[in-house]
């Protein structure tokens, strides 16, 4: 079994200032683990990358463990973004998942009703 790594969006669209995860699904050598690395430079400033979660690691036979775990991230400004892909190296070898791509739009501030006041007539809010 090689080593392997899938990335997916737990929703490719999000409401900017919230938050969504990428979910890593990742199959190394359980006697010598990998690193994963995400290339920070191309990593758009406008999303935040704001925690890692460490999810199951399972061991799934012939020395090799399989691992869930998410990276949580949390845009601040909308717009679509492209999350560069993610590395998984062991020694020698180097597997990516593919680039990701999230959308984010903007907070709706129009309120549920279109009628609601702005202003008093003195052009101040009330």
């Amino acid at each position: 079994l090689p080593i392997s790594i899938t990335a997916s969006l737990d929703s490719s669209q999000v409401t900017m200032g919230y938050q969504t995860a990428v979910k890593l699904q990742i199959v190394d050598i359980a006697t010598s683990p990998s690193q994963v690395v995400v290339n920070q430079a191309e990593f758009p400033q406008e999303v935040e990358i704001v925690d890692w979660v460490y999810g199951d690691t399972t061991e799934i036979g012939n020395g090799m463990v399989e691992m869930k775990r998410a990276l949580v991230l949390q845009p601040f400004d909308s717009g679509v973004y492209t999350i560069p892909p993610f590395l998984l190296v062991n020694g020698p070898d180097t597997v990516r998942t593919k680039a990701l791509t999230l959308k984010v739009i903007p907070v709706d501030v129009s309120g549920k009703d279109e009628h609601q006041p702005i202003g008093s007539g003195s052009g101040f809010p009330e």
